[in-house]
């Protein structure tokens, strides 16, 4: 709320967290006094704003299938940590599939075709609210990665 005003959507974490609040008066303060606490904000926010403009970018030029490999693919970095993949990995995605299809620019109906192509090759299996990527290397290497 440093802008004065409401946020149009709502944040689900992948992985267990807490939080806590700080209002933003005492947040400003912090970010004027702290040299560090600065530091890592604007690092940051240099992060988000080159991922940001990374995924605008694939938004223009990937097709839609590569960017939701690119999407399962971030999830599993981000829960499992990219030093020791797993050959299968298991995620609980508590999204929507209108969320997911959001996200890659695509209609909930593209993405249930996509998804269900990709259980076609292998790469993932599907189980309720849970996503198995069972060829992590397979994935990344769809990728160019």
């Amino acid at each position: 709320m440093f802008l004065g005003k409401q946020y149009s959507f709502t944040v689900t974490t992948l992985t267990s967290s807490s939080l806590r609040s700080i209002s933003a008066e005492n947040f400003l303060n912090l970010v004027e006094t702290d040299r560090e606490l600065c530091r890592q904000m604007l690092t940051m926010l240099s992060q988000e704003i080159f991922k940001q403009g990374k995924n605008f970018g694939n938004l223009g030029c990937l097709p839609a299938i590569d960017r939701l490999k690119q999407l399962l693919y971030d999830i599993i970095i981000e829960v499992q940590g990219s030093a020791d993949l797993k050959q299968q990995v298991k995620i609980m995605v508590p999204l929507k599939h209108k969320e997911i299809a959001q996200m890659i620019a695509i209609t909930p109906e593209h993405l249930s075709r996509l998804l269900k192509a990709l259980e076609g090759e292998g790469l993932i299996r599907r189980d309720g609210n849970w996503l198995t990527v069972r060829d992590t290397e397979g994935l990344k290497s769809s990728l160019g990665m």
